[in-house]
C-alpha cells in the first residue's frame, strides 16, 4: 500500500504541475493578446490624430487662400474715332485678376449705318458687324490686372453701325464684370481724336 500510495502523489503532482505550467501559459499569452490590443489601438487613435490636425491644416489653408479675392470693375467705356471700345477697368481686390473672355452682345440694332470708320489697330480684334440683335461673339484672351492696379485696353469691333452692345469679361474662370455701351454715340476718348486726325 505504501508503494502505491507513493506512485498515486508522484502522479498527483504531475498533474497538478501540468496543469499549472497550462494556466501560466494561458495567463501569459492573454496578457500578450492584452498588450496587442492597446498598442493597436494606440496606434489607430495616433493615426486619426494626424489626420483629423492634416485635414484642421489643409482647411486653414484653403480659408487663407480664400480670403484673397480679385474684384473687377469696368470703371470707362468710351470710343476711339477708329471705332474702337476704350475699355479701363481696375482691380480693387487683393489678388490679381485673370481676365479670359471677352462677350460682346447686340442689344439693339438702330438700322442705320456711319461713315465708315479707319482701319482699327486694337490690341483685340472681336469684328461683330454680321451679329444680329441677341447674338454674340466672344474671344478667349489672357490678360492680367494686377491687384489695386488699373488697366486699359482696345477692342476693335470693326462695326459701322450704332449699335446697343453689352460688354463681358470672364475673368479667373467664375466671375463675370459687365457694362452697356452704345456705339458711335460718344462719348470718345479724348485721346483718340489725334489718332483720327493723323492716322498711321
Amino acid at each position: 500500500m505504501g508503494r502505491v500510495d507513493a506512485v498515486a502523489a508522484i502522479i498527483a503532482a504531475l498533474i497538478i504541475g501540468i496543469f499549472g505550467y497550462i494556466g501560466t501559459n494561458e495567463l501569459s499569452e492573454s496578457h500578450e493578446l492584452s498588450e496587442s490590443h492597446e498598442l493597436s489601438e494606440s496606434h489607430e487613435l495616433s493615426e486619426s490624430h494626424e489626420l483629423s490636425e492634416s485635414h484642421e491644416l489643409s482647411e486653414s489653408h484653403e480659408l487663407s487662400e480664400s480670403h484673397e479675392l480679385s474684384e473687377l470693375e469696368i470703371t470707362s467705356l468710351t470710343m476711339t474715332y477708329n471705332g474702337e471700345l476704350d475699355v479701363k477697368v481696375r482691380n480693387i481686390g487683393s489678388a490679381p485678376a485673370l481676365i479670359t473672355k471677352i462677350t460682346v452682345v447686340v442689344l439693339e440694332d438702330a438700322d442705320v449705318c456711319v461713315e465708315p470708320c479707319l482701319e482699327p489697330s486694337a490690341k483685340y480684334y472681336l469684328p461683330i458687324d454680321d451679329l444680329s440683335v441677341g447674338e454674340s461673339k466672344s474671344i478667349h484672351i489672357s490678360h492680367v490686372v494686377g491687384p489695386n492696379e488699373a488697366d486699359r485696353f482696345l477692342i476693335a469691333l470693326q462695326t459701322h453701325y450704332p449699335l446697343l452692345i453689352e460688354l463681358k469679361l470672364e475673368y479667373n474662370h467664375d466671375q463675370t464684370v459687365s457694362e452697356t455701351f452704345e456705339l458711335w454715340s460718344g462719348p470718345f476718348s479724348d485721346d483718340s481724336m489725334e489718332d483720327f486726325e493723323n492716322p498711321l
